[in-house]
Parts: structure tokens; C-alpha cells; sequence
């Protein structure tokens, strides 16, 4: 199977401090990657290199075989400052989406049905800068949604959501994963997409000290009650990390291992 994205091999620094060191992975297309990690991991750092908002000091990141920015393929959500404040909820679908390129002759009915499921339709013509927390986060789900081609990268998205939201988010993902998108999602809630999720890597301290299937992951936990993950530099920050894996119900530190 063809490798949607490909990280090899990147590090990146500011100042003299070591953001990333040495971070490699690839993903295939409509797979699903999960990053956790405690904060100041990198993880933030990472998807701004993957995005192509900054470029990495060692390595190379390539999207369907090109090399960033020139990959045209990703949908991005950080949080809810890219929407335009005077625009009302539609306006700003419709904005983000003619900067996608994609059809607008498709539009009108995406967007319905994306502003219905985030119940956002009687507020739609409202202008941004009368929404709450809360109806940004939902309105800013539906952006990258709407323009989502073959690749998301989305940081924490349900930040802010109710679970009903929580709920439409994770089956709007279901149904682009079967439509043959991918992307990585960063989250301290895992378990919050462990049917989605194909993979999972945990962030420490700029390094991958976690990276398996979620489906070795599910098999561990059925044969075996404890995975133990040793020679940590940290243990207790670790500990944070891992604590985040889906199926881990307690974790013990000890000197040198989780």
C-alpha cells in the first residue's frame, strides 16, 4: 500500500532547545493516526511541520510524494482563530471552501447537512463574533470537514464540544475514513476514537517513545494484562503519556520503566 505521508528522520530545534529529535513514521492513505502526549511534548511543533507552516531543521516530511508546502492534499485545524469574525457560520464555510478549489456546485447540500448534525442551522446566518466557545469549536469542525480532500491534521478537536458534538465528530471521520481520507489527530482523549484509529504514537520530550497498530495494541490487552515500557528517561512524565492509551485503566512507575 502506497504511503499517504512519510516522515523521516526530522528534527527541530529554536534557539539552542531541542523541540523534535529524530521523528519518523509513515502513514497509508484513509489511515488514521492518533499523537498523544503530555504538554510540551511536541506535538504542537510536529503538526506545524507536517502542515507546512514551518520546516523541520534535519529530515524530510513528503505528502502523496511531494514534498511540503507543494502537497496540496491537507485540511488543517488548529483552533477557532482562523475564522473571520465578521463573516456569519455560512459565510465562513463558503470562504474556506472556494479556497479549497473544491466544487462548489457541491456546497449547498455539505453544508446543510453539516450545520444540521452540529445543530448550527438556526444560527448559521449569525455573525461569528456572537458565537459562543462552543459554537466556534462546532463551526470550525465543520470547516475542515467540508474541505477535507485526502489528509486531515487536527489538534485536540473536541476541545470545547459536548459529547452529542463529540459523538457527530467522530462519525463524520467514520465517514470520510471510508471515503479514503486519512489524517492525524492529537488528543489527550484516545479512547474517544478507537474505532477510527489505525495507529498511535506517544510524545515525550520531542521523541516517539510509543508507536504500535491499534490493533496490536487491542490484542496486547486481550492476552495480557501489563505492557511494559522500560529504559525511560522520565518515568513520571511518561507515565502522563501513557496513561492516555486506550484500554490502560492504571499504570505503575517505577525508577527506570511505566
Amino acid at each position: 500500500m502506497d504511503d499517504l505521508l512519510v516522515c523521516n528522520g526530522v528534527e527541530k530545534k529554536y534557539w539552542n532547545n531541542v523541540i523534535l529529535k529524530n521523528i519518523s513514521f509513515s502513514l497509508g492513505k484513509g489511515k488514521f493516526l492518533l499523537i498523544c502526549g503530555p504538554n510540551g511534548a511536541g506535538k504542537s511543533t510536529l503538526l506545524n511541520l507536517l502542515s507546512g507552516l514551518t520546516k523541520p531543521d534535519q529530515g524530510e516530511i513528503t505528502i502523496f510524494n511531494k514534498h511540503l508546502p507543494e502537497s496540496n492534499a491537507t485540511s488543517c485545524l488548529w483552533d477557532s482563530s482562523s475564522l473571520h469574525e465578521d463573516y456569519s457560520g455560512i459565510k465562513n464555510l463558503r470562504y474556506f471552501y472556494s479556497i479549497a478549489g473544491l466544487p462548489l456546485s457541491e456546497f449547498e447540500n455539505k453544508a446543510k447537512n453539516l450545520l444540521n448534525y452540529f445543530q448550527l442551522r438556526d444560527s448559521q446566518h449569525k455573525t461569528v463574533r456572537n458565537y459562543s466557545k462552543g459554537m466556534r469549536r462546532k463551526l470550525s469542525l465543520c470547516r475542515v470537514l467540508i474541505t477535507a480532500k485526502d489528509f486531515l491534521l487536527i489538534d485536540e478537536p473536541a476541545d470545547g464540544l459536548d459529547n452529542f458534538s463529540k459523538k457527530t465528530f467522530v462519525e463524520k471521520l467514520a465517514e470520510l475514513k471510508e471515503q479514503g481520507v486519512g489524517g492525524i489527530i492529537v488528543t489527550h482523549h484516545a479512547s474517544l476514537y478507537k474505532n477510527i484509529a489505525d495507529e498511535l504514537i506517544v510524545l515525550n520530550s520531542g521523541k516517539i517513545i510509543f508507536h504500535d497498530s491499534i490493533e496490536n495494541i487491542n490484542q496486547q490487552s486481550d492476552f495480557s494484562n501489563k505492557i511494559i515500557i522500560a529504559s525511560v528517561n522520565n518515568p513520571g512524565v511518561a507515565n502522563e503519556s501513557i496513561k492516555v492509551l486506550p484500554g490502560v485503566l492504571t499504570t505503575h512507575v517505577t525508577k527506570r520503566a511505566v
